[in-house]
């Protein structure tokens, strides 16, 4: 009798129990690295911020040694212009320049952006400058109504009456003043940060709701980095200009804008703030870059607004 030889079936295969036990373990592996993944490029993000910020505060020391002062904050319009040129004089020289934009568009020439600063076709207002983004919230951006916006605010402390006296967070007043002032008053110097350069905000990260991050949908992100100082005048809140007596916050989930709020569906609060998890970003008037916290006192905060009122900061700036 012949007997065939049995052969072992070998198993070219995975059964479906393995396979769901590799799927498994693909997913554990990406869930433990996907957390690391966005905190470097957060890290890469927020050192980028921090350059940016490195460069407005040499162009705002550089416009200080070659004028005498800092930028005003313009008044209530985009960049104005004098047979052909951006407008100076117009006002007394202690008084500084006559120009309308923003201290965005006066340093413009110290930030190599002088065929930007000095063209108007394109319009100024509708180019983007990549400094004035960060990269933690979204790329250089132009609006859908055609203005290029900014990630960033001067310093004006409060809404100054007409003596420059600000109300604080404490319901005083005394004379106290931030670094950007509208065009009509008289121009920040050195000299007048009494309470020390190493003590005093000169440009840090402005808050937005990321509902408004595609912007033009509240009037803090709706014409952009080139509008100079205005609280209402024109119905462009503050797009370069944030306020001292409103609490610095996150980025909130919201859209629209919500003037001096801190919690819920919130969006722009008018005040300091960004995307960066603990704190934002900000050069001081020594052109040192810092992360402040948002669990900084409000006082504090307003102290480190304020160039002259006299006050010891006690929290500690990272």
């Amino acid at each position: 009798m012949i007997r065939l030889s049995q052969t072992r079936w070998q198993r070219l295969g995975f059964t479906l129990i393995e396979l769901l036990v590799v799927i498994a373990i693909i997913a554990v592996l990406i869930g433990l690295l996907l957390p690391a993944v966005q905190k470097v490029r957060e890290a890469a993000a927020r050192t980028q911020c921090i350059n940016n910020l490195k460069q407005m505060g040499l162009a705002l020391q550089s416009h200080h040694d070659g004028l005498g002062f800092f930028p005003t904050g313009g008044t209530n319009s985009f960049p104005t212009y004098t047979n052909g040129i951006p407008s100076t004089g117009a006002y007394p020289s202690n008084q500084g320049l006559g120009q309308g934009g923003s201290w965005m568009f006066q340093i413009l020439p110290y930030i190599e952006q002088s065929n930007v600063y000095l063209n108007t076709n394109p319009n100024p207002a509708t180019v983007p400058i990549k400094i004035y983004f960060c990269p933690s919230r979204r790329p250089p951006l132009v609006a859908n109504n055609g203005y290029a916006l900014c990630d960033y605010y001067g310093n004006m402390e409060n809404n100054p009456d007409a003596n420059n006296d600000i109300v604080n967070a404490l319901g005083t007043a005394g004379g106290v003043r931030g670094v950007f002032m509208p065009r009509d008053r008289v121009c920040c110097t050195m000299t007048m940060i009494s309470d020390g350069t190493s003590q005093t905000l000169l440009v840090g990260e402005k808050n937005l709701g990321k509902g408004n991050y595609s912007g033009n949908s509240c009037n803090a992100d709706n014409v952009g980095y080139s509008w100079g100082y205005d609280f209402g005048g024109s119905g462009n809140y503050d797009n370069t200009l944030g306020r001292g007596d409103f609490q610095p916050i996150v980025d909130g989930p919201g859209s629209g804008d919500c003037a001096g709020c801190s919690t819920g569906d919130y969006g722009a609060t008018h005040g300091f703030g960004s995307a960066h998890p603990l704190g934002f970003n900000a050069v001081f008037a020594d052109g040192s870059v810092h992360n402040v916290l948002y669990s900084i006192p409000i006082e504090q905060f307003e102290w480190l607004c304020g160039i002259n009122d006299g006050a010891v900061i006690t929290f500690q700036i990272n």
